[in-house]
């Protein structure tokens, strides 16, 4: 698991995390204020309730893995003492194929100490075929408001370039940007 800080009430919390927060939950909080209060530990408690975490409105790296969709770390504790200190990308879930425009569309938000300019971060993606080939294609980041973390990729062709059937994009940021990985897979239909 990538190191990601522990959020709790009344502690200071790393510039993005709580936007990259809020963008994983998908939808509107009426509780969020801009800050991790106790009305957000609530909202936060419920969430852990509803996909059976430990529920004490902290957000560590149980509730971090089941907001990503992955596996649960066996050491719920392991980044206590976190710091971030950096520019650091983060995938949302926010992630499709457009078939007709041979595009890979994703989203990350920047939770690091600065939001990155236009074009400053490049997203690697490796693309599996039906076929068993492969090709690697990269993306620059455009920022998607002036005033917010979220940033979009667009990964375009040839994306889905060869016979129909299932693709895999394997994608990640470097290391000097938090070494965040995300796959996705999606069913082409040639035209």
């Amino acid at each position: 698991m990538n190191e990601f800080p522990t959020i709790r009430v009344g502690q200071p919390v790393p510039e993005g995390w709580l936007e990259y927060l809020h963008a994983l939950l998908g939808q509107p909080t009426p509780q969020w204020h801009g800050e991790y209060d106790h009305s957000m530990a609530e909202y936060i408690k419920q969430y852990q309730g509803q996909h059976h975490l430990q529920v004490d409105g902290v957000v560590g790296d149980q509730t971090w893995a089941a907001l990503r969709g992955e596996a649960l770390p066996r050491d719920p504790a392991a980044n206590e003492h976190y710091s971030e200190h950096r520019l650091d990308m983060r995938f949302t879930q926010e992630i499709n194929y457009v078939d007709g425009d041979d595009v890979l569309f994703v989203r990350a938000m920047a939770v690091g100490t600065r939001n990155p300019g236009e074009g400053e971060v490049t997203l690697e993606v490796e693309v599996s075929r039906p076929d068993g080939q492969s090709h690697h294609v990269t993306a620059t980041n455009e920022a998607y408001g002036s005033d917010t973390n979220l940033h979009t990729f667009y990964v375009r062709g040839p994306v889905a370039d060869g016979p129909g059937g299932v693709y895999k994009a394997l994608m990640w940021f470097a290391q000097e940007l938090g070494q965040d990985n995300q796959t996705y897979e999606w069913n082409h239909v040639p035209r």
